[in-house]
């Protein structure tokens, strides 16, 4: 049986270390690639957020009145129109993600302002 010392055992973590450094570059390539694509389609959802709504941590606002509110924007701006999953995933992306509050379906971090 060999006998490994704790250099062969540093060099053997600096050698993974340097890997998952490679791969996680590589992810991150990858990713920023994929979100270069990604804005055409969330860009309108972007600007109803940012026209619409307040946004800041520990905001929510009910699912149903997005998907209905940013559809009928969508109408006068003549912007694409999404279905609720569509809105959804796109919010995910962004960092809303959709939970269950109260025995609600909501969005996390932004509400929609009600002077608009």
């Amino acid at each position: 049986m060999a006998h490994v010392t704790n250099t062969d055992l540093a060099d053997a973590l600096r050698g993974l270390s340097e890997g998952l450094q490679d791969i996680a570059d590589r992810f991150r390539s990858i990713a920023e690639s994929i979100a270069d694509t990604v804005p055409d389609q969330v860009s309108p959802l972007r600007r109803f957020l940012e026209e619409q709504a307040e946004v800041a941590p520990g905001l929510r606002c009910r699912s149903n009145l997005l998907f209905h509110a940013y559809n009928a924007w969508a109408v006068v701006q003549d912007q694409p129109q999404f279905e609720a999953r569509d809105l959804r995933d796109m919010l995910a992306q962004m960092g809303h993600p959709k939970m269950k509050s109260d025995g609600r379906m909501v969005y996390k971090g932004f509400s929609l302002d009600p002077s608009h």
